[in-house]
């Protein structure tokens, strides 16, 4: 319960700090169907502006990934406070994923770069907003900015390079997944063990093993599917969770 009752507390607060008056049931609800959810990321090969002195963001455990509109010059010159807070933010550990969309190949974007922004990190270029459309996100430009842990799985929301208290909540957040990947214990304490072909995964004693169909797993069942070296496991801490999916993507009720 404690990690639900975390990311629920997180919620209240990144919602009332990036709410307006206008339509709060509406973005309460889209808010509290991001917290936790799985984001697909985009692909290597649409990553541009890569230099030699930079690494692919998404190598990185922690990152922060945001949709930018490319196609509109106000929120491409948005991208100055980017780069003051980015300054702020250890990028040895902390990825930066800025995803781009466009109608126009970028053209937009990168003349704006060139000539007022000079971004020296990469970004990608979300063809069609293909990725958008896959994970499902809102056009609400305050629900397109994400923190994400080491699984890609959504702990804040909101743009923390226009709100000092959003930016404030991002930097303690980090620290905290920082600690928790150089102690080697995973997302918010997770710990694994193995002994022999058994492994072993405890949150607070308190993690739930399911199959793909969302059936929950026996301790027997479970070290036999593992025994098997046919499964693989994604863990999602915020729900206290460890899904066992078969490498050939049968199902394992059968």
């Amino acid at each position: 319960m404690f990690y639900t009752n975390r990311v629920l507390f997180l919620c209240i607060v990144t919602f009332s700090l990036i709410c307006s008056c206008n339509n709060t049931s509406e973005i309460k609800q889209q808010l509290e169907s991001l917290m936790g959810r799985h984001i697909i990321l985009p692909n290597d090969s649409l990553i541009r502006n890569l230099k030699r002195n930079y690494t692919d963001p998404l190598k990185k455990d922690i990152k922060i990934l945001t949709i930018i509109d490319a196609n509109c010059s106000e929120c491409i010159t948005n991208l100055k406070s980017w780069k003051k807070f980015i300054t702020q933010i250890d990028t040895s550990q902390v990825g930066i994923v800025f995803v781009c969309h466009s109608i126009d190949h970028l053209m937009t974007f990168k003349n704006l770069d060139s000539t007022e922004i000079n971004l020296s990190l990469p970004y990608f270029e979300d063809i069609g907003k293909e990725l958008a459309a896959k994970n499902k996100l809102s056009d609400d430009k305050r629900l397109q900015t994400f923190l994400l842990d080491s699984a890609n799985n959504v702990i804040l929301v909101g743009n923390p390079s226009n709100n000092p208290a959003v930016a404030k909540l991002y930097e303690k957040e980090i620290k905290k997944l920082m600690k928790n990947s150089n102690t080697d214990t995973g997302n918010f304490g997770a710990e694994f063990k193995q002994e022999g072909n058994v492994v072993s995964i405890s949150i607070n004693g308190e993690a739930v093993w399911k199959d793909e169909a969302g059936n929950v797993l026996s301790e027997k069942q479970k070290n036999t599917l593992l025994k098997s070296g046919s499964y693989y496991m994604e863990h999602n801490p915020v729900l206290n969770e460890v899904i066992l999916k078969n490498k050939q993507g049968y199902s394992t009720s059968n």
